[in-house]
C-alpha cells in the first residue's frame, strides 16, 4: 500500500516505536492518521508478537517516502519485550511511542517530540489521550474513563499510547520491565524515571484517540490485567487498599441490612453521594443520563476487577521473589 502524494509532512530525526499483534483491522487506519499529520518519523521500528492475521503483510507493504520501516517478528513476546526489542533495533536517539490501535491527532508527532528536539534538559514527554466510544457498550466505557483535563497534571504518569523519551534515558531507567505478566510496564518505567529525578514535560495537546473494548467481559478483563501489573510493581497500593476497605464496608452494609433494613438506606445514600461526587470529574453532563448511570455502575465493577487483579499480582510478585 503506497501513501500519499498530497502535501508531504516534515520528516523528523525520530524513531516511532510500535508493537503489533493481530492489528489487521486497525493498522491501515493508524497509518492513515500518521500520514495526515504535519510531521512524521524518519523511521518506524516495529516488533510483531507473532500475528496470525495480515498484520505482517501490511507492515511489509506499507510505504511513505522518506520513512524507513524496521520489522522484527518475535512470536510470544509480551508488550514490554516487544517494545524493548523495537527500541534496540531503532536508529535514532529520540523515541516516540504509541499503540497501533490508536489514531494520532494531526499535530501529535510534532508536539510529542518538540520538547526533546528543542530542549536538551527534557528527558521525556508525557502526551495526552482521549477515549472515544463509537457505539453500544463502548459509549458507556468511554463515559467511565476519567477525562484527561480532570487529572492532576503534576502527578500525571504517561501511558505508552502517547509518550516520547531519549533512548539513553530509557535504558538508564532499565527499559520496560519484562517480568510483568501483561500490563503496567509503562507505569513502572515512568515511576522509576521519576524516582531517578528525570525531567518530564507534559504536552496534553499531543493527543491520540483510543477505543475501549467493545464487550464488558473483555473490558473488565483489561482492568483485571492492569491490576495484576500494579500488584506486581506495587504501584497504586495505597489506592487499592482504600478501595478494598470500601468494598468490605459495602459487604458489611449488605449483611447488616438483612437484620436492620435501615442499613440498606445508608448504602443507597452513600451511592448517591458518590455518584454526585463523580459527576463533575467525569463530566457526565455531556452524556445522556442512562449512559452516566451505566458508567457509574461500570466504574464500581472496574474497581472490583482492578482490586482482584492487584491481589493476584501481589501473589505473583511474592512467588517470583521466592523462586
Amino acid at each position: 500500500m503506497t501513501l500519499l502524494k498530497s502535501a508531504m509532512p516534515e520528516i523528523l530525526p525520530v524513531s516511532l516505536i510500535l508493537t503489533t499483534l493481530n492489528e489487521e483491522s486497525t493498522l491501515n487506519e493508524f497509518f492513515m492518521s500518521l500520514c495526515k499529520g504535519t510531521h512524521v518519523p524518519a523511521e518506524i521500528s516495529v516488533c510483531d508478537g507473532g500475528s496470525s492475521d495480515r498484520t505482517v503483510d501490511i507492515l511489509k507493504t506499507w510505504r511513505l517516502p522518506g520513512v524507513n520501516i524496521k520489522l522484527e517478528i518475535r512470536p510470544g513476546f509480551t508488550i514490554a519485550q516487544g517494545r524493548n526489542e523495537a527500541i534496540r533495533h531503532s536508529s535514532y536517539e529520540i523515541l516516540a511511542i504509541t499503540d497501533a490501535g490508536c489514531l494520532l491527532h494531526r499535530d501529535w508527532f510534532h508536539f510529542i517530540t518538540k520538547p526533546l528536539l528543542e530542549k536538551a534538559d527534557i528527558d521525556a514527554v508525557a502526551g495526552g489521550y482521549e477515549v472515544v466510544g463509537r457505539r453500544g457498550f463502548e459509549s458507556v466505557a468511554a463515559a467511565a474513563t476519567l477525562p484527561l483535563d480532570s487529572q492532576d497534571k503534576e502527578g500525571f504518569l504517561p501511558s505508552s499510547r502517547s509518550f516520547a523519551i531519549r533512548k539513553k534515558i530509557f535504558w538508564e531507567g532499565g527499559g520496560y520491565p519484562e517480568h510483568l505478566y501483561f500490563a503496567g510496564e509503562d507505569t513502572a518505567l515512568c515511576h522509576r524515571l521519576k524516582e531517578q529525578g528525570k525531567n518530564f514535560a507534559v504536552r496534553w495537546d499531543a493527543r491520540v484517540t483510543w477505543f475501549p473494548r467493545s464487550s464488558i467481559k473483555s473490558f473488565l478483563r483489561q482492568y483485571w490485567l492492569y491490576g495484576i501489573g500494579d500488584g506486581e510493581t506495587g504501584f497504586n497500593a495505597r489506592r487499592t487498599f482504600f478501595l478494598s476497605l470500601k468494598w468490605l464496608a459495602a459487604v458489611a452494609i449488605l449483611i447488616l441490612g438483612a437484620y436492620q433494613p435501615l442499613w440498606w438506606g445508608v448504602g443507597i445514600l452513600a451511592l448517591a453521594v458518590h455518584f454526585i461526587h463523580l459527576w463533575p470529574k467525569y463530566k457526565w453532563g455531556r452524556h445522556p443520563v442512562p449512559v452516566s448511570l451505566a458508567a457509574f455502575g461500570l466504574i464500581n465493577l472496574i474497581e472490583l476487577a482492578h482490586t482482584a487483579g492487584f491481589i493476584r499480582g501481589l501473589i505473583r510478585r511474592k512467588m517470583q521473589k521466592q523462586s
